[in-house]
């Protein structure tokens, strides 16, 4: 994970973290016509909640406290969880001493949004943190989060995403990279040719502008979700036999080896080693 120790941010939140871009993503994902020099205040939270690599975006606008996380990997129906931590730490900012007046302390509003641009189909509209708990006996409950899903995928979206260039080129970008992965491509590789491919179809942006930073933030990315996978597989498992194994594997797959020829020499199954690249 060398890279990922130097880029923190995932290039989703390296771009909507400016303002401009987080107003344009706003008023496409929330319906909304802001201008773009409205007034914001990005509060992403920096290490307050969450280790790794971040990929959400947070700001106030108005009387609204706006979340957007990215979700790339497998369907994770737990993200509720996650937005009621990061509530819970950005209200936690407010000055202690209003935390204790007997008056009604004015709170932003939250909405929360998960733009998901995995492989898998995903069909629900919204995540609730309910669908947690057993209701079996009493079907009330006293607490809810409902997190709104956005499918951003360029093929299948669930909003018009040319209506904001930057997010447009990104969803396209990712899906490339994606698709050249699964191809055989090495992640290098594939990262060219998604370049590439944006530019024979007209796609620019300010991300592609800056393609070194992109390049090495994109590295980090892979690495650091390789490391997540790597740990799941070894969740129930004896570690010490597999993890040498793995490492040759995870090796073998950044070199571009074929997943037939890796399979054959570490015994794991193609499956497996399919959800460790993606």
């Amino acid at each position: 994970m060398g890279k990922a120790s130097k880029y923190k941010d995932t290039l989703f939140r390296k771009i909507f973290k400016e303002p401009k871009q987080a107003i344009l993503l706003y008023n496409l994902i929330g319906g909304r016509n802001y201008d773009t020099d409205t007034p914001i205040e990005v509060n992403t939270l920096e290490d307050a909640v969450f280790n790794g690599l971040e990929n959400d975006v947070s700001f106030v606008i108005e009387d609204k406290l706006v979340i957007f996380i990215e979700h790339q990997s497998t369907i994770n129906n737990n993200m509720p969880l996650r937005f009621i931590e990061y509530l819970a730490a950005s209200y936690a900012l407010i000055e202690s001493r209003l935390k204790y007046k007997s008056r009604i302390i004015k709170l932003p509003k939250p909405e929360f949004y998960v733009l998901y641009n995995g492989k898998d189909k995903w069909d629900k509209e919204y995540l609730k943190l309910s669908d947690a708990f057993d209701l079996s006996e009493d079907r009330d409950t006293y607490i809810e989060l409902c997190a709104k899903v956005i499918n951003i995928k360029p093929d299948s979206a669930t909003v018009d995403i040319k209506k904001d260039n930057e997010l447009y080129v990104y969803s396209v970008f990712v899906s490339k990279v994606g698709e050249f992965r699964d191809g055989g491509d090495p992640t290098k590789t594939a990262l060219r040719k998604a370049r590439s491919y944006c530019a024979e179809n007209g796609l620019s942006s300010n991300m592609l502008n800056m393609w070194e930073e992109v390049k090495d933030m994109y590295l980090a990315e892979i690495d650091y979700l390789s490391e997540e996978k790597r740990n799941s597989y070894f969740d129930g498992k004896d570690e010490g036999r597999l993890e040498g194994i793995l490492d040759v594997a995870i090796n073998l797959i950044k070199m571009g080896t074929s997943l037939e020829d890796i399979s054959n020499a570490t015994g794991i199954e193609i499956g497996t080693l399919r959800t460790i690249r993606a």
